[in-house]
């Protein structure tokens, strides 16, 4: 799962105004990947000490356990949903 940090949702989910002519314009869409600073919470079953919440870093990479780092840079959250069950599965 993915937790968007929240100065991102807002600037993504805001409503903003032209300011030169005071209307309000359509809303950006929310960041669809994964970039530096995001948070990746991963729960594996009966797994408590896998388990936890994971910052990308800088260089768009994410230490998990047992896998070390990893890049996620430019994906999804279900390519790395699916990226992640088939290497913890192995």
């Amino acid at each position: 799962m993915l937790r968007v940090s929240i100065i991102g949702l807002i600037l993504a989910w805001g409503i903003t105004a032209d300011i030169a002519t005071g209307q309000n314009l359509p809303p950006s869409p929310a960041p669809s990947h994964l970039e530096p600073g995001d948070v990746i919470r991963l729960r594996i079953w009966r797994e408590a000490d896998m388990s936890g919440e994971f910052r990308v870093d800088a260089e768009h990479m994410v230490v998990f356990p047992r896998l070390g780092p990893w890049p996620v840079g430019g994906k999804d959250a279900a390519v790395l949903k699916t990226e992640l069950v088939d290497a913890y599965a192995r």
